[in-house]
């Protein structure tokens, strides 16, 4: 039976799609696990810093790593609060080739079920509100104090330990070539920096450390006695911050007072004590500064320990201490170099070298300097110098102080051209770095007088350098008193340049100011005070020469003054000033015509020198005037080939080391040079009319030097022209005439200046 054929398909009936309806904006489970994912990957992120960076951070980058916290935690709520398909939309997916606009209505409906109408805000999505909330709750606890990670900000409160160190590390400053003094404490660099943070809405309390930090102690003064006034902090942190203040503005009797008052409450604080001992020897109270250091030792053996920093401050004010009183060098060197050695064994796991270190060894170097030991101060001047440089930087206030004390060492050593280059890069620092009328700024003004004074000068040079001197005198006593090392330190610079323009009585009056002062200062049986006596010495030979004989008794109780100073302390050790004593002692017998008697004295006096103050070939300025000194001895008929050898080769060495070529002026060479020729002519003299040529030619020579080089009335030319007067007498009577006449003209006006 035939099939009926079936019956073709009708045309498919589109369906009419149900509504899509919005559902409800919250999935309790996509949410709940969006959330807790988020709060762990904020949670675990804290963790894991907080592990790595358990000792704090600096804020900046504290800061960084909450907002990466933030955005992390706020990327996974966004990825984990996506809504799926429910179940109608995938149906109507099934359906999706029925209706071309599905895609358009499957979003619509989507919005319909996240978007919420918010006040002010007006329609947003609900998971834009939740992925904000998360980043600002981790935001919030991120910047909060319960952080996972501290912020490591040093705070104000490091500033006093800061600004106490620097006080109790006392650096010892060489104002001039003989003379050792406590160096002011300087702010550090650091505190400004940290002070800078302080908020000019803070208290009175802090906003006074911050003027104290900047340099501003008036402003400081002020701010202070309010912050006690309104008890902005505790009683005793005022006090030290007063003490602080006072000790950097260079008011150390208040200072001294302050830290009496606060050791009282805080007996068991050695550093604290040290600070107090430092500003008693700032205030010249040495012996209650030196029972002071007792007692920080002796608490830190009890509370603390041999090995602890502090012991180290203790040992270096201790050598410190020594050191200007003069007191057993060799146990200050021992003292210096434990101190070095505890310090550093209790800071060797800092990476940066502190600045400690290069003031022991700085201080170490001015012990050297005062033993006379040259070399070895101008190898720990160049250590400390280095560790200031690198732990403060190249323009801090110390490195100056360091480029002084180098500049002096040179001055020693006869090493003029290197003296000039430290003491330029010393004053070229302070100039940019501190503040004007700042004492150290006229310390080192005065130290580059001394550096120009030891070689040939213009009687114009001199006379500016005089104007210089004494300006700086005045500016130092108004700055630091009448009586401060710093202060004689200029006052012996104006001795020397007087005695450059041959007045003595005027020079005298200088050094004996400096004598009484130091004496008063260090103790009458001080080093420094020895050296003093021993310019004395060297003045009243200078004085012996231009015609007033009862100076040469004064001058050989000088050099009794100095060996019996010194003698006791070196021992048959020489000592600079002890050979140049008996150097002085020698020209008194020479000038007294008893030459021979002290050669052999010479020669032993100019073996030392060569020695100790030589370079590598045995030159110094020293050197050459003891070896001129020697040629004088032979100086007779039989002899004086000899000695005209050593006057040529005293002459040589002079020249070279003394004498200075001025771009302006052309060469000018140093007055000891024309003493030189001067005596050169004597020892030629003897030989009769053989020897009239060289008489005549050398004591022209010191003629012309003199006039280049002294100032218009100075003795020593008076006599060069009286001595050509009488080798002219014969040959030319009206030039010898006209020598004499300029001679007695120059000796009546230095009567006149020599007041």
């Amino acid at each position: 039976m035939a099939k009926k054929p079936s019956k073709p398909p009708g045309p498919i009936k589109k369906q009419p799609l149900s509504p899509l309806r919005p559902s409800s904006p919250f999935k309790p489970g996509t949410w709940t696990i969006a959330v807790t994912v988020a709060v762990l990957v904020a949670v675990g992120s804290g963790v894991l810093f907080g592990m790595l960076f358990g000792d704090g951070l600096s804020m900046i980058v504290q800061r960084l790593l909450g907002l990466f916290c933030a955005v992390a935690a706020t990327v996974a709520f966004v990825l984990l609060s996506r809504h799926g398909d429910s179940a109608e939309d995938a149906l109507h997916r099934v359906r999706r080739g029925q209706h071309a606009d599905f895609g358009k209505r499957i979003r619509k409906a989507q919005a319909a079920r996240t978007t919420v109408k918010l006040p002010v805000l007006g329609e947003t999505s609900m998971r834009a509100i939740g992925s904000v909330a998360v980043f600002l709750v981790v935001a919030v606890w991120w910047f909060s104090p319960l952080a996972p990670v501290e912020v490591t900000e040093r705070s104000v409160a490091d500033m006093s330990v800061l600004l106490g160190n620097q006080i109790a590390a006392v650096v010892l400053i060489t104002p001039d070539s003989h003379t050792v003094g406590l160096q002011p404490p300087i702010l550090p660099t650091e505190a400004g920096e940290l002070a800078r943070q302080i908020s000019d809405k803070a208290d009175s309390y802090q906003r006074g450390r911050k003027a104290l930090a900047l340099g501003q102690f008036g402003a400081a003064r002020d701010l202070l006695a309010a912050a006690k006034k309104n008890g902005d902090a505790k009683p005793d942190e005022i006090l030290l911050a007063r003490a602080h203040n006072e000790m950097y503005a260079g008011r150390f009797a208040e200072a001294v007072g302050l830290y009496g008052e606060l050791v009282v409450q805080r007996p068991d604080d050695p550093m604290l004590i040290c600070q107090e001992a430092a500003a008693l020897m700032q205030n010249r109270q040495f012996e209650k500064a030196a029972a002071r250091v007792t007692d920080a030792e002796r608490t830190c053996r009890e509370k603390l320990s041999e090995k602890d920093p502090a012991m180290a401050y203790c040992r270096h004010l201790r050598a410190t201490m020594a050191i200007g009183q003069g007191k057993d060098y060799a146990a200050a060197r021992l003292t210096c170099s434990d101190a070095l050695v505890l310090f550093r064994n209790a800071t060797k796991e800092q990476k940066i070298r502190d600045p400690f270190e290069a003031a022991s060894l700085n201080n170490q170097a001015a012990l050297y300097m005062l033993q006379g030991k040259y070399p070895g101060a101008q190898i720990l001047y160049g250590q400390a110098g280095e560790i200031w440089a690198e732990s403060l930087g190249r323009s801090h206030p110390y490195v100056a102080v360091n480029r002084c004390n180098r500049a002096m060492q040179a001055v020693l050593m006869g090493q003029f051209d290197d003296a000039r280059k430290q003491i330029e890069v010393a004053t070229a620092v302070g100039s940019k770095n501190l503040p004007e009328g700042h004492p150290l700024r006229d310390v080192l003004a005065g130290a580059e007088l001394l550096c120009d004074l030891p070689r040939g000068r213009t009687p114009e040079q001199l006379a500016d350098a005089q104007k210089r001197a004494e300006s700086l005198l005045g500016a130092s006593e108004k700055a630091l008193g009448r009586d401060h090392p710093n202060v004689t330190a200029i006052r012996r610079t104006l001795a020397e340049i007087s005695i450059r323009q041959a007045r003595y009585v005027k020079a005298e009056s200088f050094l004996r100011r400096v004598q009484t002062f130091t004496a008063d200062y260090w103790g009458p049986t001080h080093p420094y005070v020895a050296s003093v006596h021993c310019e004395l010495a060297g003045l009243y030979v200078l004085q012996g020469r231009s015609g007033v004989p009862a100076a040469y008794d004064q001058a050989k109780t000088e050099c009794g003054i100095v060996l019996d100073m010194l003698e006791p302390v070196f021992g048959e050790t020489p000592h600079p000033l002890t050979v140049a004593a008996r150097y002085y002692q020698t020209l008194v017998q020479i000038d007294s015509g008893r030459a021979w008697q002290v050669r052999s004295e010479l020669e032993k006096v100019l073996e030392i020198r060569r020695n100790m103050l030589g370079d590598e070939k045995g030159k110094h300025p020293d050197v050459a005037r003891t070896l001129a000194a020697l040629a004088s001895t032979y100086a007779s008929p039989s002899t004086y080939a000899e000695g005209a050898k050593q006057y040529n080769d005293a002459i040589k060495m002079a020249k070279e080391l003394l004498g200075v070529n001025y771009p302006e002026i052309g060469r000018i060479e140093h007055p000891d040079t024309a003493r030189m020729f001067f005596d050169l002519a004597r020892v030629y003299r003897p030989g009769g009319s053989k020897q009239r040529d060289n008489v005549r030619k050398y004591l022209l020579e010191a003629q012309t030097i003199q006039e280049k080089s002294l100032v218009a009335w100075h003795p020593d030319l008076a006599v060069t022209l009286e001595a050509r007067a009488e080798l002219l007498a014969d040959d030319d009577p009206d030039e010898a005439a006209k020598l004499r006449q300029r001679a007695r003209a120059i000796r009546d006006k230095y009567e006149e200046e020599d007041q």
